[in-house]
């Protein structure tokens, strides 16, 4: 797909979703005593930086919901997350429109910054659950490996290290919910991963087995300790990928063969002949920016632990890109206009000095859920009710991963694991784009 930013469609569509909420979002929270600090850096910025982040926004408007008192720190932590990959994966690009500015650049990284100083601050001050910490320190962990840090600027290695201490003491593997694991899975294994430590890991093991015993009668993951409800396909995607990224720091290869079991009983089970695909809701075909994040992840995190040149790992690949490409064009189509307003308003907004009061309603947001119609495999992008900011993030942080080349798995902990009936369900779930 032609682009009219970097020359990559998907780091075009990050860049849009993340100035969308960068320039066009008032639930967030602004460093207001911007002007009484000493920092050069903050001095040059158009208006207060953005600290902090509300989970939710009101769809048109992006205003703060009514009674969103206290910043969500998941929102704030996969911010700080995409900010930090953002900049450094776009030093790697030949930029075009206002959007290329280096100044911009400079300021979403001073905001990555702000934000990270921010939780680690919060988080000392109040008490927050383990998926709030693990959040933050995985995007710390972010901003560490992309370098943001100079010579003048603040040593947050100690407060991550100490962050991370803090989670492996406050999490009680028996009692807290699925999710929430899965979360301090994903947190502590890349926390390893960033301190180069590429040994067996008796929490994180403990971790996974944990989660694995937390199977419903269906054989996918269930809520919580107590009880047989299992979660949503999205989520089951987000879990599953986590104890893949875990793995590194497991190495109980009876665990990857576990997860490929699920995998395959997780296709099997969504997989609906009467539409030829797959379905995240029993009555209509629709997707929220979670469901594409956690599915995409997990579909890269599988391939990388596919044997290289093997039928599964093209199947895998090929088919991730023809469904992002698919959904990227179809997105593309249908806000070529309001991109363009977008790109406009942030020129102005910056150049000129516009108040923040005066922008116009602009719908670049990724919306609460995309619905599809079938067979005529129509993407309807209306947006009602209400935004979700953090999955809207974790969305572009998951796109973000997609495009990172220094991410390497050993060809020895290649498993194939997934059967051909998988593969041929998986494909359905894309092959529907293609039919535009």
């Amino acid at each position: 797909m032609a682009s009219e930013i970097t020359g990559n469609y998907v780091l075009d569509f990050v860049i849009v979703q993340t100035a969308s909420l960068l320039y066009l979002s008032e639930a967030a929270l602004p460093l207001v005593k911007k002007t009484d600090s000493e920092d050069q850096t903050l001095q040059e910025i158009n208006s207060p930086p953005i600290a902090a982040w509300y989970e939710k926004a009101a769809c048109n408007s992006l205003k703060a919901l009514p009674g969103a008192a206290k910043p969500c720190m998941k929102t704030t932590g996969l911010s700080i997350q995409v900010l930090s990959e953002l900049t450094n994966i776009i030093n790697n690009y030949k930029m075009q429109t206002y959007l290329a500015k280096p100044s911009l650049h400079k300021d979403w990284r001073v905001i990555a910054a702000i934000s990270l100083q921010f939780c680690l601050e919060y988080l000392e001050a109040n008490p927050c659950s383990p998926e709030d910490i693990a959040a933050v320190l995985e995007g710390g962990t972010c901003f560490l490996n992309a370098g943001l840090q100079d010579e003048d600027s603040k040593d947050y290695m100690p407060d991550l290290k100490e962050l991370y201490d803090r989670l492996i003491a406050e999490t009680d593997v028996s009692l807290e919910g699925t999710m929430a694991l899965a979360g301090v899975l994903r947190a502590t294994a890349a926390w390893h991963a960033y301190n180069g430590f590429n040994h067996r890991d008796s929490y994180i093991t403990s971790l996974a087995l944990e989660v694995l015993n937390r199977k419903s009668r269906t054989g996918l993951f269930h809520f919580s300790p107590s009880g047989y409800a299992p979660v949503s396909l999205g989520q089951q995607f987000y879990i599953l990928d986590a104890l893949i990224k875990a793995y590194p720091y497991i190495q109980l290869e009876s665990t990857l063969e576990e997860a490929f079991n699920i995998f395959n009983n997780l296709y099997r089970i969504a997989y609906k002949d009467p539409y030829e695909m797959f379905t995240f809701r029993h009555r209509s075909i629709s997707y929220t920016p979670f469901d594409i994040g956690a599915l995409l992840s997990c579909l890269d995190s599988i391939s990388k632990y596919s044997s290289e040149g093997s039928e599964q790992k093209a199947m895998l690949e090929r088919i991730t890109e023809d469904f992002m490409n698919a959904l990227i064009t179809s997105y593309k189509e249908a806000h070529k206009q309001d991109i363009s307003r977008l790109i406009r308003w942030i020129c102005l907004y910056r150049e000129c000095k516009l108040p923040a009061e005066s922008k116009p309603v602009i719908n670049t947001i990724f919306p609460k859920r995309i619905y599809m119609k079938y067979p005529a495999a129509d993407i309807s992008w209306n947006r009602k009710g209400i935004i979700s900011q953090m999955e809207v993030f974790f969305l572009c942080a998951s796109m973000l991963s997609l495009l990172a080349k220094n991410d390497t798995v050993s060809n020895a902990a290649s498993v194939q694991g997934m059967d051909l009936p998988a593969l041929e369900a998986l494909k359905a779930l894309f092959e529907y784009f293609l039919n535009r």
